[in-house]
């Protein structure tokens, strides 16, 4: 037994270990031996989970068991078939091999790794506007998590991300599972075209962290005018002051722009006047 704990996921089969050593030559004798394990839980609470005695078995925990094959040569680890959540906590090996007495602990860590999901996993924003990705990861335990963004220029290198990042608060499932979410707020540079922006989550139950990126598109923000239409005036003559000035037409457009376009005939319907 040691100083590290021993890890498992959730529903796999965990073994704690536990030795016999120096206590004489050739195999342990089962009669001379007593070997009992307990369990305090995360709550506090202790209770008896296996016990042998003189050759007997007898389990608390369902499924738990000691290999007779290995006990004989000193090994009395204890064997716990589909671990829950419930079976973490603190384990102590009690040992009495007559007239010898040893104790040892160790702690059992039950973990269930998240599912990741990032949403979009590529996106276009138009700028001068902005978006929100969402980075969640699902049916982990325990409920400490880590979301890490970071932002991948095109190039080199990489920036971690502080700004227009949030987070919900995890949200426990009925199996004793958490969810939770963590959202980035992009307002993009015409330079973030391209880049690959990443959510990186951590948990005590992966050995290294997983990574899921998006590809960010940034598409500039286009003015359209409406098409205008020359209209072609021929001047005919000047009236008596007050000059006005009189034109004749040959094509005409009901619209310049957004501004409307007056035609007016004057008395003999022969010469315009124009207003816009």
């Amino acid at each position: 037994m040691g100083a590290e704990p021993v890890k498992s996921l959730r529903n796999e089969e965990a073994f704690i270990p536990c030795s016999v050593t120096d206590w004489g030559p050739g195999d342990i004798s089962p009669p001379k031996l007593s070997v009992e394990w307990a369990q305090k839980t995360l709550n506090g609470s202790k209770g008896q989970v296996y016990l042998y005695v003189s050759g007997t078995h007898t389990p608390t925990r369902p499924g738990s068991y000691i290999s007779d094959r290995d006990l004989i040569t000193g090994n009395v680890g204890l064997h716990l078939p589909r671990v829950q959540f419930t079976d973490e906590g603190e384990y102590t090996c009690t040992v009495i091999y007559t007239p010898n007495k040893a104790v040892g602990q160790s702690v059992l860590q039950v973990s269930a790794p998240p599912a990741p999901r990032l949403t979009p996993t590529n996106i276009t924003i138009v700028l001068g506007t902005e978006k929100t990705v969402t980075c969640e990861a699902n049916e982990f335990y325990p409920k400490d998590i880590t979301f890490q963004w970071i932002k991948y220029p095109r190039g080199s290198g990489n920036v971690p991300l502080q700004d227009g990042i949030s987070y919900t608060h995890p949200k426990k499932n009925k199996d004793g599972t958490f969810n939770q979410r963590s959202f980035l707020r992009i307002n993009p540079t015409l330079e973030d075209n391209g880049n690959v922006y990443a959510c990186n989550v951590s948990h005590r139950s992966m050995g290294t962290d997983l990574q899921l990126n998006l590809t960010l598109s940034v598409k500039g923000k286009f003015y359209y005018s409406h098409l205008l239409l020359l209209i072609l005036l021929v001047p005919i003559e000047m009236s008596r002051p007050p000059y006005a000035h009189y034109w004749g037409i040959r094509d005409s457009c009901s619209y310049i722009g957004s501004s409307l376009l007056l035609i007016r005939p004057n008395k003999n319907k022969t010469f315009f006047y124009i207003w816009v």
